[in-house]
């Protein structure tokens, strides 16, 4: 009798050492999904606050921009996934391994190049040439100001 209340506690703590790690992973995937949707505020300020957009044009900027962020993520994720299964192949990859997985990055670059010529075409319509120019500079500097940040961060928690 004891020797099924010690396996009936047993897996107690198992399946209760589950459930709180999925709960924990829960949490660790809303995080990321909310500092995505802070960096997105950011970035949005960033850009209002950079670049002279009319009503107007923010209106009709915004809804594009996001449409190829979430694009260009999807082209991220699946270079990604590729790269994952590349991975567990390891040494064991073949030459034919190796070249189907180096088409497939190829193909995905060729994309990420074509999503991001469909990008400008479609600005050019809502948006002066002098505009985009000035959202693609804001971009860069945007995202050289987040590396910073994130780096001063990294020193502070680790001297």
């Amino acid at each position: 009798m004891k020797i099924t209340t010690f396996k009936y506690y047993q897996y107690l703590i198992i399946t209760l050492g589950l459930v709180f790690s999925l709960c924990v992973t829960a949490q660790e995937k809303r995080s990321f999904e909310e500092r995505m949707e802070r960096m997105k505020t950011l970035k949005r300020q960033y850009f209002n606050e950079n670049i002279s957009f009319t009503e107007k044009e923010k209106s009709e900027y915004w809804p594009i921009h996001d449409k190829h962020q979430k694009n260009i993520w999807g082209l991220h994720s699946r270079e990604k996934k590729q790269l994952r299964k590349f991975r567990e192949l390891g040494k064991e990859a073949s030459e034919e391994d190796s070249s189907y997985f180096l088409d497939e990055m190829s193909k995905i670059e060729i994309e990420r190049h074509q999503e991001k010529l469909r990008y400008f075409e479609e600005l050019k319509t809502i948006l002066p040439s002098s505009k985009i120019l000035d959202q693609y500079k804001a971009e860069g500097d945007f995202n050289e100001n987040l590396i910073k940040r994130y780096r001063r961060k990294d020193k502070a928690r680790n001297p």
